[in-house]
């Protein structure tokens, strides 16, 4: 009876870490995307202030992904090497720091470079992020890895709500901006507290994060998969050389699946749509819909609460109605995302207008959420999280696209045709799913 009571004892314990870590986890990738969504949700003021053109505005748009990429399989790598504290830490403060430099510049070259290197130190946030996925029970794991998945919609959320709403108080009271701004200073430069309120914001999460996350001895063995060694089994503890581990890897990347490609070109158009919405939504709707800066901040957020929805309901969809196949989610969810998206391009009222992005954050989401857990299903065990990282590092490349390679096409074409290239993405998502509509990750078998 004594050990009855402290197994539950130890067992409730275990549960208030759990939701300690994973509480804790959930506000940082939030701050995360806190700081990396600052210029787009300034965007407006950025470009009026500075008298920047869609093209400048599309470069900087695509540094950070091309930074973000850069950095993903070296952050993976240093993702099993160091303690998560560590790195969500110092992915804070490089950030933080990024944007304090932007709140003092108007030189877009440097603004450019700078969001460069914010891509980079971003970049080192959800490896130990994902990591702590480990920590949970096993039949909790997924529930957690929506939640931690969507916590990116709260930071994107309630960016442009935010920084809307501490811009406008701060130039309708005229405070006065406490920080030099080279080379020239601005007009106007009371916007740019909003930079300043973020900046507080990623270096008080940065020092939570390090003491929050610092964990014990026993759970760092659970995240690398360290074995103890025992009376009936030896641990090998023979380093293994440059050239095993050489082709190790090579092994590695033959087992591979080519149904991988498959999801690795649908987080690339997901992350083209998503970043084609998101660089751009708020300047469509203030110079095409005349809304004022603060109601389509708030039309914007609606797009992020579309999605904290969807990728929840995606995964029980996929759990549940589904019987644990993702192809359906990606399939059925790309078509209702190009009808949402067909339905905002010619939304005839601001209601329309409103149910139409929440619906279009609804439907992109649901997939993105997924994406990386399909293409961990498809692989081996053993280098489940290296697919994983391949099918993100994917995703990077279709944020990148919807910077910069999007803002020309934007100059060419026009309004009509960014809305043309997120109508292309959606039916494209939802047409590579056939191939994959029936995969359904097998658990492998006993003895």
């Amino acid at each position: 009876e004594g050990i009855m009571r402290t197994d539950k004892k130890k067992s409730n314990n275990d549960g208030i870490n759990t939701l300690v870590i994973g509480t804790v986890a959930i506000l940082l990738y939030s701050t995360s995307y806190l700081l990396r969504k600052t210029l787009t949700s300034s965007s407006v003021h950025l470009q009026q202030e500075l008298n920047l053109s869609d093209g400048t505005l599309g470069a900087i748009s695509t540094s950070f992904a091309l930074g973000y990429a850069l950095c993903k399989i070296p952050a993976g790598i240093a993702g099993d090497i160091y303690p998560p504290h560590y790195l969500i830490a110092i992915a804070l403060s490089l950030g933080s720091l990024c944007n304090l430099i932007v709140a003092c510049t108007t030189d877009p070259t440097v603004i450019a470079a700078v969001w460069f290197m914010n891509g980079l130190a971003q970049g080192l946030a959800w490896p130990p992020i994902g990591k702590l996925v480990r920590l949970f029970p096993e039949q909790n794991r997924g529930f957690w890895w929506s939640l931690l998945s969507i916590s990116q919609n709260i930071g994107a959320a309630l960016t442009p709500v935010a920084l809307t709403m501490i811009a406008t108080f701060a130039i309708a009271n005229n405070v006065a901006y406490p920080l030099p701004i080279f080379p020239s200073a601005e007009a106007q430069p009371q916007w740019r507290w909003g930079l300043l309120s973020s900046i507080i914001v990623g270096f008080a999460s940065a020092i939570l994060g390090y003491f929050a996350l610092s964990l014990d001895e026993a759970a760092q063995d659970s995240l690398t998969h360290k074995q103890t060694p025992t009376k009936d089994h030896k641990v090998d503890s023979k380093p293994m050389g440059a050239v095993s581990k050489a082709l190790h890897w090579i092994s590695m990347w033959k087992q591979l699946p080519l149904d991988l490609l498959v999801v690795l070109f649908q987080n690339v158009l997901i992350y083209v749509y998503r970043d084609t919405f998101g660089n751009w939504a708020l300047l469509y709707l203030t110079s095409q819909l005349d809304m004022h800066e603060e109601e389509a901040a708030s039309v914007l957020s609606l797009f992020e609460l579309g999605g904290l929805v969807g990728g929840l309901v995606a995964g029980r969809l996929s759990d549940k109605y589904f019987g644990g196949r993702r192809g359906p989610v990606f399939f059925y969810f790309g078509l209702f995302q190009a009808l949402a998206t067909l339905i905002l391009w010619h939304a005839p009222t601001a209601t329309i207008v409103y149910l139409s992005t929440f619906f279009c954050g609804f439907f992109m989401f649901g997939p993105q959420t997924l994406a990386g857990l399909f293409a961990m299903e498809m692989a081996p065990p053993q280098i489940a999280s290296f697919a994983g990282s391949t099918v993100s590092l994917g995703a990077q490349l279709g944020s990148a696209f919807g910077g910069f390679p999007v803002s020309h096409l934007k100059k060419l074409w026009g309004w009509d045709g960014l809305f043309t290239i997120m109508l292309g993405c959606s039916v494209a998502t939802s047409l590579l799913a056939l191939p994959v509509y029936n995969f359904k990750s097998q658990k492998p078998k006993a003895g």
